[in-house]
């Protein structure tokens, strides 16, 4: 499947305003009893001010999981002279939050202890927290891989935590035998939902900016499988998007499974190998 890249969508006037006000910054001078020292920062909380900060893909980002603000932090390592920038993502919401950092991953992501999940790729960490991604790498000099850890979970745990969508907690309890543990992407449309489901399925789903969906890619049973779930904003069209789907499943995934009620579509099917 294709790899993962993506940041954000515009915002509520209101909480932009607000952080303009009180000048935004979130993250304070010092960290670690005053060993990291900040000595840069930058800040912003106005939608072309967002669109203009660095991020990969900031049209897709706007359109799918809106932003209220980014600061950039520089901090220096009072002991050793080493500096580490930080960004701090804040989103309109946790889930938004959350649909970002599964986006953002890798597909079989290093995982790292900092905030309330945490990822490694190369030298970059990146941390979800409540309605925040925390992003950390090395600016200058180098620094253990344990140390820039330590450093991304005090920044994170200064931030209230979250939790995950309804929707992305359902599908390790839908009884599916998995070995590993996969992580769930969450989305709403199919804007982001199109890296995940086949193109042949995906225009049989329905998808909309008023649905939601999650997915994982699992490995069981000696086979990799995708385990997709949809909410619609009615009965009537998860009902439509079940009966559509089963067909097509049917026809060119055999040992595919459709199933769901009220509001809610899964799909359960054979599926490619996750780059």
């Amino acid at each position: 499947m294709n790899r993962l890249h993506a940041h954000t969508r515009m915002l509520a006037a209101a909480a932009c305003l607000l952080l303009a006000g009180c000048g935004g910054a979130e993250l304070p001078e010092a960290l670690a009893g005053g060993r990291w020292q900040r000595t840069g920062r930058s800040f912003h909380s106005h939608g072309r001010q967002i669109a203009a900060a660095k991020s990969d893909r900031p049209e897709l980002l706007r359109q799918e999981y809106p932003l209220v603000s980014i600061e950039d932090d520089v901090y220096r390592d009072t002991n050793t002279e080493v500096t580490v920038s930080v960004r701090v993502y804040r989103f309109a919401s946790t889930d938004d939050a959350y649909g970002m950092f599964s986006y953002l991953a890798p597909a079989e992501p290093v995982k790292i202890d900092a905030g309330d999940a945490a990822f490694r790729m190369g030298v970059v960490m990146v941390a979800l927290r409540g309605e925040r991604i925390i992003r950390a790498q090395p600016a200058r000099g180098g620094i253990a891989e344990d140390a820039l850890a330590d450093f991304l979970a005090d920044v994170s745990l200064r931030f209230p935590p979250g939790k995950p969508p309804a929707l992305a907690s359902l599908l390790p309890t839908l009884g599916v035998t998995t070995e590993r543990n996969p992580l769930v992407r969450y989305g709403r449309s199919m804007l982001t939902a199109a890296r995940w489901v086949q193109p042949g399925f995906a225009g049989q789903l329905g998808l909309s900016d008023a649905t939601r969906y999650a997915c994982m890619y699992l490995y069981a049973n000696g086979k990799h499988m995708t385990l997709f779930a949809a909410e619609y904003p009615a009965g009537a069209a998860a009902e439509t998007a079940r009966t559509n789907i089963a067909a097509v499943l049917a026809a060119q995934a055999p040992g595919s499974r459709v199933w769901g009620e009220g509001r809610i579509a899964v799909l359960y099917y054979p599926s490619a190998a996750v780059d």
